[in-house]
């Protein structure tokens, strides 16, 4: 469950889990056994702790990137002055054209996601019927072809 509450030890370990390399450098210092933690992450409750933990040093991460990403801009907008080396002014603008490369095909996925999205709540709030069409199967006035139930066709 996710409301369970974790030991101090479990608690430390997410930190360590998160701000070391290895599995084996979170264990030392959590002061755990590698097993041991590695039973922990097999926990509905620890993984799921872990998961929100990843998600909010994420979560961080892009704001405090978010927040220097125009001074960044602005860093290679500079280094495009012609007064530059020309090396120079060519390592900004692939830095620039790159960045603009995988920032419009972020947007052109986030689009077609946000599509699939709208196309699955219609699809849920209009849900098409299900089964045999036009009255003909199991529950119908009309029986299913080849259940011996129809008239031959001299006898109509």
């Amino acid at each position: 469950m996710e409301d369970e509450e974790l030991s101090g030890r479990q608690t430390s370990a997410i930190l360590a889990l998160l701000t070391t390399k290895t599995l084996a450098d979170a264990a030392k210092k959590a002061g755990v056994g590698e097993s041991t933690l590695r039973e922990w992450m097999a926990q509905p409750a620890f993984a799921a702790k872990l998961r929100t933990a990843r998600g909010e040093v994420i979560d961080r991460t892009v704001t405090a990137l978010v927040r220097v990403s125009l001074q960044a801009v602005a860093a290679l907008e500079r280094n495009l002055d012609p007064k530059k080396p020309p090396e120079v002014q060519v390592r900004a603008a692939k830095a620039l054209l790159d960045q603009l490369v995988k920032v419009v095909a972020l947007a052109d996925l986030q689009s077609q996601v946000d599509d699939l999205r709208a196309q699955m709540a219609l699809a849920h709030a209009d849900p098409k019927p299900s089964g045999p069409e036009r009255g003909v199967g199991p529950g119908s006035s009309q029986p299913e072809p080849g259940s011996g139930g129809e008239v031959p066709s001299g006898e109509r």
